[in-house]
Parts: structure tokens; C-alpha cells; sequence
């Protein structure tokens, strides 16, 4: 099956490019596999120190040094003809750096894109339990200063269907990308699938 805006398959069943680019096969042990050509995002020059976070479905060029603090995130390849401070970068490609590197953290090709995104989903994660556990604590001393007894496990269900909504969707987020893991994944996954199912 051949499906993409991308490219048309003709008679003799070679593939034609209908725009320029680099192929990227996807849809693997499916159905349906896609064929397109991942646009290519510049990232602007920029003066202040103070970086971002940069998301793109194809390759990033930067053709500078990138800002300290910048988190780029390419399904494709990512070249970079500076030098990158303090910064992280991931791709499910290739990582060209022609300048120095100090204090980053890379991560390329398919394992290092899964690395990556479970390592900042994980201190994402962290972050948010950490403050729905600060929130409660706070939450349930208020209650305690009217001279009323306090259900930990009810202050929690009070947080999590207001303030804290979003964090049941997050840990299912976070329960889909452990089971989705390649059994090879080098670090054990283990606890972190426990606790998951604990939450």
C-alpha cells in the first residue's frame, strides 16, 4: 500500500518525488507506509543568551552557534555550524555539529530520541506529582487550621479533578511510551513501569 501527497507511485511502481527534499520512509509493520520529504526549518539568529525549545517533523540548520539553554527536538537530522552550550539536542537522524560542544546532552538516531523524550517526560513528571504533593500538603493544613480532620487520599482526588487534572493524561502519556519501548533499551524500566501503575 502507497500513500503520500508527497511523492506518486507510477505504473511501473518507481516512486516520483513531487518535491524536493529528503525521503523518509514511515509505517513499519503496517498497513499504510508513507512516504514524504521532511521540510527544512532555519533557526533564526538570535542575541540573547536565554535559548528555547524547538520542535520540527523534519531537519534543523542552524547556521550558527545555537543560544545557551536550547532543546531541539527533529524527527530528521540536525546540523549545526556553531558551537552548542548547555543545550540538548535530539533526532531520530543525524547530529553535525562543526563547532564545539560544552555541557549538552545529544541524542541521535531512534534510541536517542526515545531516550531523550523518556528522560524530559520523566522530570516533567516528576515536577508535576512533586507539586500536587505540595499543593495537597498545603491544602490539607488549611483545612487543619479550621480544626477539621483531614483525608490525605480525598485532598488528592480534589487536586487531581481541578488543578491537577492533566496529570492522569500525562502518566497514561508516560504508561504508553515505556510499553511502546524496544526490549533492547539498555537501562532497566522496571520501577518506573511500577510506579506508573502505582499512580
Amino acid at each position: 500500500m502507497f500513500s503520500s501527497p508527497c511523492a506518486a507511485m507510477l505504473p511501473g511502481g518507481e516512486i516520483k518525488a513531487c518535491r524536493k527534499g529528503r525521503p523518509r520512509i514511515t509505517g513499519s509493520g503496517t498497513f499504510v507506509k508513507t512516504i514524504d520529504f521532511p521540510q527544512t526549518f532555519p533557526v533564526p539568529h538570535s542575541d540573547s543568551e536565554a535559548g528555547g525549545t524547538l520542535m520540527f517533523p523534519g531537519d534543523v540548520i542552524a547556521a550558527h552557534d545555537l543560544s545557551r539553554n536550547t532543546v531541539i527536538e527533529a524527527l530528521g537530522n540536525v546540523y549545526i555550524f556553531g558551537d552548542v552550550r548547555n543545550s540538548r539536542i535530539a533526532a531520530t537522524g543525524s547530529i553535525f555539529i562543526s563547532g564545539k560542544v560544552v555541557d549538552s546532552e545529544l541524542y541521535a538516531g531512534g534510541y536517542g530520541a526515545t531516550h531523550n523524550r523518556l528522560c524530559s517526560f520523566t522530570e516533567l513528571v516528576a515536577k508535576e506529582v512533586a507539586g500536587l504533593r505540595e499543593a495537597a500538603r498545603h491544602l490539607a493544613e488549611t483545612v487543619e487550621s479550621t480544626v477539621q480532620t483531614v483525608k490525605y487520599g480525598l485532598v488528592i482526588m480534589l487536586l487531581l479533578e481541578s488543578k491537577y487534572a492533566h496529570l492522569p493524561r500525562m502518566i497514561r502519556d508516560m504508561q504508553e511510551l515505556l510499553s511502546g519501548m524496544s526490549t533492547d533499551y539498555p537501562q532497566d524500566t522496571k520501577i518506573l513501569k511500577h510506579l506508573m501503575e502505582f499512580f
